[in-house]
C-alpha cells in the first residue's frame, strides 16, 4: 500500500526550509588552505515546515495518518514537494512532529503542527 501526505495538512510556506546533510569532509591543515574531500556520494535533504489544520477532523486525521500510515517515521511515502513541484518519496524524520498548538478557540479547529520530512537526492 502507498501512501501520501495528506492534502489537507496545508504547508505554511513561511515556515519552510530545506537543508542538506554534509557530504564534504573538511580537514585543517597546519599551513595552507584547508583540505576538503566527498564522503558522501549522495545527500539526505531535510524539510521542515508547519502544517496548517483548518478543522478538528483535519488534526484527528492527521494523527492517525502519523501513527498508522506513515509508521511514526518508519513508512516511506509520496509528497509534493512545494518547491520544485515534483513528487518526493519521503519519510518522517524520527521524532521531529511538534506539538499541536490551537491557533483559535478549541471549537473553531484552527490548528497547526510542525514536521520534518527527508529525502535522499541522488547527485
Amino acid at each position: 500500500m502507498t501512501t501520501s501526505f495528506p492534502e489537507y495538512a496545508k504547508i505554511q510556506t513561511d515556515s519552510f526550509q530545506e537543508a542538506p546533510s554534509a557530504v564534504m569532509r573538511r580537514t585543517q591543515m597546519d599551513r595552507g588552505v584547508p583540505k576538503q574531500t566527498r564522503f558522501q556520494t549522495d545527500v539526505l535533504v531535510t524539510v521542515s515546515f508547519t502544517a496548517l489544520f483548518l478543522t478538528l477532523a483535519d488534526q484527528q486525521a492527521f494523527d492517525d495518518w502519523y501513527y498508522t500510515d506513515a509508521g511514526m517515521g518508519t513508512v516511506w511515502f509520496d509528497w509534493l514537494d512545494p518547491r520544485a513541484n515534483v513528487t518526493r518519496s519521503v519519510r518522517v524524520v524520527g521524532n521531529s512532529l511538534g506539538p499541536l498548538k490551537q491557533l483559535q478557540p478549541l471549537a473553531v479547529g484552527l490548528g497547526s503542527r510542525s514536521i520534518q520530512l527527508e529525502y535522499l537526492k541522488r547527485l
